[in-house]
């Protein structure tokens, strides 16, 4: 009994920080503000102008669900972790949390994609030197 609490104070405590652990440090908040700003930094044609709004607006309203269905899964997961869920109630909510949380990222990750494939070489380096040196190649 003392082990698989114990087990399940490390597991609550590693989930909770998971899914936040990737913005730590960032310095904007949701809604790619600060991906915005270094956008606005590189030159752009208008061409390369029009064509990145088109993808920001067009993945806003679909990252904003993703991420708040990871957000609520989350919580639902912390919830039960301190209530009396069973360990098989806890791994349903973690599965719910983990497919929440890499459909979130898949669809980041496509945006990054396409933001990537209308900048220039130039433009990928002094944007990458803009995010910081520990960015990976992911925004929100």
């Amino acid at each position: 009994m003392k082990r698989s609490w114990f087990g399940s104070l490390i597991l609550s405590c590693s989930l909770m920080a998971m899914p936040f652990a990737a913005n730590a440090g960032r310095g904007h908040g949701h809604g790619g503000e600060g991906f915005m700003k270094a956008i606005e930094q590189l030159d752009l044609s208008a061409d390369q102008k029009k064509k990145l709004k088109e993808i920001h607006a067009g993945t806003k309203g679909t990252l904003k669900p993703k991420r708040d269905a990871m957000k609520a899964a989350h919580e639902e997961l912390k919830t039960a972790m301190q209530g009396t869920a069973s360990d098989d109630e806890l791994r349903k909510k973690f599965d719910v949390f983990k497919g929440a949380r890499d459909e979130f990222m898949k669809a980041r990750f496509e945006k990054v994609l396409a933001v990537r494939s209308i900048l220039t070489p130039e433009q990928r380096l002094k944007f990458k030197g803009l995010r910081g040196p520990d960015r990976q190649d992911d925004e929100d």
